[in-house]
């Protein structure tokens, strides 16, 4: 998946792969990854430095830095929660990436400062800007060490970045479904024209073992599950899966997968 530099709002967005918007050659694309445990999006960049050019950013196709380096990294762009001045006291840190000094006020350990997010701003053709023009986004240095909005962190700076950091292309079709279905969901339920009966999503498989995996993957990621096929299996090689409502007696048998 690939955006523009341009507020969450009002940027573009697109599946397939180009270098810039179509019709505007002045604004870039650039590869989104998002963070496995929230879902958070990070735009997966490279950056350049001159000595006669502002630095500027562009896209980067291998999204495993480990090991990284001031050159490979990520965007974090955020309306609703940006990153703040001070990261401690808005508990946006890593508990082990802060400790409490001699004047009991908290400080960033030593190993750890010139690895937080830096604040840039950066027009649609991936430069950088002067403060206040442009697009605001905070760019952290590869490999990723903590989604700075969940906070989930990475103690081993070596480990590869696809273990934490999930894109479109690199999902299997389990993955994939599990992600666009908790999307569906959670748009169901701010629509409030809607009848509360029929804010459901159902999911259909062409196999027996396609819908217990499913079905283990809704469980975990979902909050209302559902296995769209009946099982044909003896009842007691069944077992009940999670469901929005509790079944009546005569429910449909497609709240059952086989053990």
């Amino acid at each position: 998946m690939y955006v523009s530099l341009d507020p969450p709002a009002d940027r573009y967005i697109t599946g397939k792969y180009q270098v810039s918007v179509p019709g505007r050659r002045d604004k870039v694309l650039l590869p989104l990854a998002f963070c496995r445990e929230c879902g958070q999006e990070y735009i997966v960049v490279a950056r350049s430095t001159s000595t006669t050019t502002a630095p500027s950013y562009a896209a980067r196709q291998d999204q495993d830095a480990g090991g990284g380096n001031d050159v490979n990294g990520y965007l974090y762009v955020s309306d609703d929660h940006p990153w703040p001045a001070d990261p401690i006291e808005a508990q946006r840190l890593p508990d082990s990436w802060w400790s409490v000094g001699d004047d009991g006020a908290g400080q960033v350990l030593s190993r750890f400062r010139d690895k937080l997010p830096q604040e840039k701003w950066i027009d649609a053709a991936g430069r950088e800007t002067a403060p206040g023009e442009g697009l605001r986004a905070w760019y952290v240095q590869a490999p990723f060490r903590f989604c700075l909005r969940c906070r989930t962190s990475y103690e081993e700076p070596r480990s590869k970045d696809f273990a934490k950091l999930a894109t479109f292309a690199a999902e299997g079709r389990s993955s994939a479904v599990t992600l666009v279905s908790g999307s569906v969901v959670h748009g169901l339920e701010s629509q409030h024209g809607l009848d509360p009966q029929a804010r459901k999503l159902l999911t259909f498989v062409d196999n027996r073992q396609d819908a217990s995996l499913q079905a283990g993957h809704f469980n975990d990621f979902a909050r209302w599950p559902r296995c769209g096929r009946p099982c044909t299996a003896p009842p007691n090689r069944r077992v009940r899966r999670a469901c929005a409502t509790t079944p009546s007696p005569n429910a449909s048998p497609r709240c059952w997968t086989c053990r």
